[in-house]
């Protein structure tokens, strides 16, 4: 697993210092992608849950905390790059997240209002992402 890492690490360096400009390369603050991208694809490697990468991972661990419907969440999902997923994938990610340290679980209590507002920005035709985005801005504790 170790040897892994390592050539994801070294693989995403790669890819960084392929760029001609070296402007670019000494640059501190486009030194911070490729961080991010290391960290990520590093992680991944050893995770046991292989369907959960890249944008899927982001936009369901934000769904985490907003009452979005399961079965719309894993449409939208499948719509994005990697394997196709159940709806006891989604499930089961969600309650992993919930269970993680410092994690909330969705308020009971704004359930209602959500899902309310979900229907209507939804009946707009509001994409997911952008649905999610108002219901942290709108229900936020």
């Amino acid at each position: 697993m170790e040897s892994d890492r390592i050539y994801k690490v070294v693989a995403e360096l790669t890819a960084y210092v392929k760029s001609p400009s070296l402007r670019h390369m000494r640059d501190p603050h486009s030194i911070r992608k490729p961080a991010q991208e290391i960290l990520q694809a590093a992680d991944r490697v050893g995770s046991v849950w292989g369907k959960w990468e890249g944008m899927r991972e982001e936009l369901a661990k934000a769904a985490a905390i907003c009452w979005i419907p399961t079965e719309d969440l894993r449409v939208f999902l499948n719509r994005l790059p990697g394997p196709a997923l159940t709806h006891t994938d989604v499930v089961q990610r969600l309650r992993a997240f919930w269970e993680e340290p410092w994690a909330e679980y969705p308020d009971e209590e704004l359930k209602a209002g959500c899902l309310a507002l979900y229907e209507r920005e939804k009946a707009f035709g509001t994409e997911l992402p952008a649905i999610i985005g108002a219901l942290q801005r709108t229900y936020r504790r």
